[in-house]
């Protein structure tokens, strides 16, 4: 996002001057979304350097500044002798070297984010180690069935090192492999117009053992979840990988409209898929 603010700010004086105020006040637009961003996630990935690193959010705030300090002053110092440097090269040339560099800034910011191995979970992993736990497991059954074997499963899950090579960084494509459209987190109200049921069915289906409620229809190829307030992140993930596996069942039984947790296996595939998680750390 910064890069297209960059870009935008330069094109600005290459196009008539009305459009002059609308591409600086867009490229500001864009890079102020990448600061905001940046000062969000900020914390997530000072907390991961903090536990890795063995040292205090303390240290590694102070480690950072001095670094962006340092940085920044290299930078000025770089910019300025390559501005003398292509003074006299073509225009063609300096944009060539331009997009050139912008490219190699993203494929460096992309390999940078492939190191960080978050142990957290959030929907992009969660989908991936779903879909791997399900797919390994429907292969040891076929295999269990051809040997005639009755020991359990060995599902080795990916670990974090791995999961972080492997997540998309782009939201594109997400659910594309979804067994059926999952829309998880949502209000009761909206659960409720998805859903189609009544508010007295959707006040019955409210289970007491569990913080989260399941819906689903058939007809709209729709799973939706909503959680109660005290729902923990252990929850989260249990609600995500009942809803993955309801969708999966609807997939194969589109017409289907009542499916129990024994149906799916619910309570068993879950110890597992819990298992698994943990000896993934």
């Amino acid at each position: 996002m910064v890069d297209i603010g960059i870009t935008l700010e330069i094109m600005a004086t290459l196009v008539p001057t009305p459009l002059f105020l609308p591409m600086i006040s867009v490229g500001n637009m864009c890079k102020a979304i990448c600061g905001v961003a940046a000062g969000a996630t900020g914390g997530v990935f000072n907390l991961y350097w903090a536990k890795g690193k063995g040292s205090g959010i303390a240290d590694i705030q102070a480690k950072f500044g001095a670094q962006h300090t340092v940085t920044g002053a290299l930078g000025l110092i770089s910019a300025a002798l390559f501005a003398r440097s292509v003074a006299d090269f073509s225009g063609f040339r300096l944009w060539f070297l331009y997009f050139s560099l912008m490219a190699l800034h993203l494929y460096a910011n992309m390999q940078c984010m492939k190191l960080i191995a978050m142990e957290s979970i959030n929907t992009s992993r969660i989908r991936l180690l779903i879909r791997q736990f399900t797919r390994e497991l429907k292969d040891w059954k076929d295999a269990s069935t051809d040997n005639e074997s009755e020991t359990s499963p060995s599902i080795k899950l990916l670990d974090p090192i791995t999961m972080a090579r492997r997540e998309p960084l782009f939201f594109i494509g997400l659910g594309s492999r979804l067994p059926c459209r999952i829309l998880f987190g949502e209000s009761f109200e909206k659960h409720q117009c998805i859903s189609g049921l009544t508010s007295e069915e959707l006040k019955n289906s409210v289970s007491l053992q569990e913080p989260y409620l399941i819906s689903w229809s058939p007809r709209k190829k729709k799973v939706v979840v909503s959680l109660s307030n005290n729902a923990t992140n252990r929850d989260k993930v249990k609600a995500y990988f009942h809803a993955y596996l309801v969708g999966d069942l609807l997939r194969h039984s589109p017409k289907k409209e009542n499916i129990s947790k024994e149906e799916i296996e619910f309570s068993y595939y879950w110890l597992e898929f819990q298992a698994c998680l943990e000896n993934a750390g």
